[in-house]
């Protein structure tokens, strides 16, 4: 126990070393994107002015992002003022905490060993190190994701109605930082049925538990969405939904043509401008085509006066209108999704434009910084292999690992259905390290024996 006790400082400490690394190293200036986004209400909420996305009054509320990670900033902001120092400090302790997350889930699902190696290397995960440093909900969806699946394993394995009651609240509040993850509840209430020791408890008391799971969910995320249904007439989380079916939809018209294109851009922006010249006028802009096209059409159904709600509404219709019209291009186009969402090892301060107007002002800057993003992504299909491998090995042994394992689909057929990116992927890290983890060494145990 005193060893583990050690471990846990150690790995805590090398967490905020390599996340101090990224946020005092480099500089991170704001956009006015997401990260822009979320300061501004985060700061409304500090000065009490609610939660609204207007920098001057009046300041009209919104609901086109979910709650939590506003909430958690405008706190921050509440307590030391407008201090992007002190996020980046918040969410390199939250980085510590997921890291022993990690270890906890691990060690009770596979055991010390594997534990150990999954911790240390989501240590020292690039992405998760560097996610700190930026604005985003990131950071903080990674640990509530984790807490998550530890929460959810434990009231599996131990039947005890405390861990159905704390898994369903933070599945809840997980939701309310990434409202993708709506629908999972369900995945999550039958997962508790079938795995872990569940099959041992009696029907009556498998009843009250699942009661309680369901009861606690909708206890954390009710509030918010009657807020928005008596503002907006919607008990929506957010306004992500709509332009994200569109931008599905609206791919479809030339998603043949672009198949190469998007393979190699999302591989390599430097490599899918010599490959494909021209196709855009900056490679960097080629990811983002889709979703700047969806701002554009927001940008112009707000000019004509529809109201928020009225557009995510309208541009849902248009672009389950354009899948429906095409819905084996659709599931064939979905692949190409996933992959994108393999991309997942990647440094975000390789994409500032400080770093890229470094590299540019270099003798052979632009094939080294594209270099350097390649080996990085590449580096993700060891970490799937061994993942792929440790998922084999330990395939009897299911009912374990089974909300890991769920979590991980989930949220992939979820972006590879709608608009995916490497960055989105980037919460389930700490779950393919502890599979990988699980690989490497039943590997190394079968060489040995």
């Amino acid at each position: 126990m005193k060893n583990r006790s050690r471990f846990r400082i150690a790995v805590f400490a090398a967490a905020l070393v390599c996340s101090a690394f990224f946020a005092l190293w480099f500089e991170h200036p704001l956009h006015w994107d997401d990260d822009g986004q979320y300061d501004t209400i985060g700061a409304n909420i500090a000065e009490g002015r609610g939660f609204s996305l207007k920098t001057s009054a009046p300041f009209e509320p919104t609901m086109h992002r979910e709650p939590l990670y506003p909430f958690f900033l405008g706190c921050i902001y509440r307590l030391v003022g407008r201090n992007h120092a002190a996020v980046r400090f918040a969410q390199a302790v939250l980085f510590g905490l997921t890291c022993l997350t990690v270890f906890e889930l691990a060690l009770d699902v596979f055991g010390e060993k594997i534990a150990k190696y999954a911790a240390l290397l989501t240590t020292i995960s690039p992405p998760l190190a560097n996610f700190p440093s930026y604005i985003l909900a990131e950071t903080l969806f990674t640990f509530l994701l984790c807490l998550t699946a530890l929460l959810l394993t434990k009231a599996s394995d131990t039947g005890r109605i405390k861990w159905f009651l704390v898994s369903g609240t933070c599945l809840g509040l997980s939701c309310l930082c990434k409202s993708m993850l709506i629908l999972f509840f369900v995945i999550a209430a039958a997962g508790l049925v079938i795995s872990g020791n569940m099959r041992m408890v009696p029907a009556k008391k498998k009843m009250m538990l699942f009661v309680a799971f369901i009861l606690t969910f909708f206890a954390v995320v009710a509030p918010w969405s009657y807020r928005n249904y008596r503002l907006f007439g919607t008990p929506q989380i957010s306004l992500r939904g709509g332009n994200a079916l569109w931008e599905a939809g609206d791919r479809l018209a030339d998603a043949a043509q672009n198949i190469k294109h998007e393979i190699a851009f999302n591989f390599s922006e430097y490599l899918g401008d010599k490959l494909f010249p021209g196709t855009v006028s900056r490679p960097q802009d080629f990811i983002l085509r889709e979703s700047n096209r969806s701002h554009e059409k927001e940008l112009r159904l707000s000019g004509e006066g529809h109201s928020p709600v009225e557009i995510d509404r309208m541009m849902a219709a248009e672009g389950k209108k354009m899948i429906m019209a095409h819905p084996f291009k659709f599931l064939a186009h979905m692949p190409v999704e996933f992959i994108k969402m393999t991309a997942f090892i990647y440094l975000p301060e390789l994409n500032e434009p400080r770093t890229i107007a470094f590299f540019n002002g270099i003798k052979y800057g632009v094939p080294i910084l594209s270099m350097l993003r390649g080996v990085l992504r590449l580096s993700a299909y060891p970490i799937l292999l061994f993942a792929a491998i440790g998922i084999f090995i330990t395939r009897y042994s299911w009912r374990k690992w089974f909300f890991i394992a769920a979590l991980i689909v989930y949220v992939n057929v979820v972006y590879s259905m709608l608009f995916a990116l490497g960055r989105y992927a980037v919460p389930l890290i700490p779950f393919y390290l502890i599979f990988a983890s699980a690989g490497f060494i039943g590997l190394l145990d079968k060489g040995s024996s």
